[in-house]
């Protein structure tokens, strides 16, 4: 296989997938690739960004985890290039002015991106609902975590599709955020779906608050007087699994 430009996190890189012996290739940073003559097909898996965690002083939701979609075999066009976007996580849910009881707004989490490439698109969760919203859960691969039940209902759930990991592996997809809950005897957090699903604000948890890049992960749900407390959407992936001519 020979390569066109080193990969580098977050920049745009033009790869040349030349040998039989490189079947499958995963990306978590958008990409520009094409392929040589030995490739005839190739199938593609899409998965979205997770959206990011909702904000209140009481009620607030996980993001949903990004969704998967696979494509059909597609033909290819040698050395033609074909550009793979991955959707960015949602941000977290903004923070009030003023963090005091006349500014408690319910504020939404961001959207996870649209992941794209060879003609598919996979969308990102659904970002978390807050204040009285935040009974009902953030829509996603894996759903965010809701308040307004019980702890099951905290957490988010687990990612429903799968991606490939390897040419003949599969692993699950964007598992949803966490919410957190401070209503009385409801007082909760919610663990993050699997994959990648933030945890609900919980004291003391701040690094666990972000859902997982590259598994589309929703944020936990935050607490308006934390401001680090509201958990960002895991970046998208996209995989491609190259047919070989004669396969």
């Amino acid at each position: 296989m020979t390569r066109t430009a080193t990969i580098t996190a977050g920049k745009k890189h033009t790869l040349n997938y030349a040998t039989a012996s490189v079947r499958f290739r995963s990306f978590t940073a958008s990409t520009n690739v094409k392929f040589s003559g030995n490739v005839s097909q190739i199938i593609t898996q899409l998965g979205g960004g997770g959206g990011g965690g909702g904000n209140h002083y009481r009620n607030a939701g996980g993001g949903g985890g990004g969704y998967v979609v696979q494509s059909a075999r597609i033909t290819i066009t040698p050395n033609t290039l074909y550009p793979i976007v991955i959707g960015a996580g949602g941000a977290g849910a903004a923070f009030p002015s003023k963090a005091s009881a006349s500014n408690l707004d319910a504020i939404k989490g961001g959207t996870g991106g649209t992941t794209t490439g060879f003609g598919y698109s996979a969308s990102g969760g659904e970002g978390g609902n807050a204040g009285t919203d935040a009974s009902t859960a953030a829509s996603g691969n894996g759903a965010g975590g809701r308040t307004g039940g019980n702890q099951l209902t905290l957490n988010g759930q687990d990612g429903i599709s799968r991606i490939n990991d390897s040419y003949d592996t599969a692993i699950l997809y964007g598992g949803g955020g966490g919410g957190r809950e401070s209503d009385g005897d409801d007082s909760g957090f919610g663990k993050g779906g699997s994959p990648g699903g933030g945890l609900g604000e919980a004291d003391g948890e701040s690094s666990k608050y972000n859902g997982t890049d590259g598994l589309g992960g929703g944020g936990g749900g935050g607490y308006v007087y934390y401001p680090y407390s509201v958990g960002k959407g895991g970046s998208g992936r996209a995989t491609i699994i190259m047919v070989l001519k004669g396969a």
